[in-house]
């Protein structure tokens, strides 16, 4: 596996289904930073190859006022190794203070 760790491997040189489902959650709970706070609800993945990987994600969907769906996807070459869908539920900043953030913890929500 270039690039990664032998602990983050499934089968030797390829990664592991968690880690790639750690690394579709984490790039498609960047999209809603755009937008508002937001957690996930829920993570669909769809493994379509053993992966080596570059990463993207993006809306397809918005649902009334709190629920965003994300859609990420692992690539390789060219070549889809990966890609998870996600209903993301939006909150309001004061939640992430209540659980013990504070001021500047999560600079990309401008709090």
């Amino acid at each position: 596996m270039r690039g990664g760790h032998r602990h983050h491997q499934g089968a030797p040189g390829v990664a592991h289904s968690g880690v790639i489902a750690a690394i579709l959650d984490e790039a498609a709970g960047t999209v809603p930073t755009t937008v508002c706070p937001a957690f996930t609800a829920r993570l669909e993945v769809n493994y379509v190859r053993p992966a080596p990987m570059s990463v993207t994600a993006s809306f397809y969907r918005r649902e009334g006022e709190r629920k965003l769906h994300i859609h990420a996807r692992l690539e390789h070459d060219g070549a889809l190794d990966a890609e998870g869908k996600a209903p993301f539920v939006a909150v309001s900043p004061d939640y992430f203070f209540a659980h013990g953030a504070k001021e500047g913890d999560t600079p990309f929500f401008g709090m």
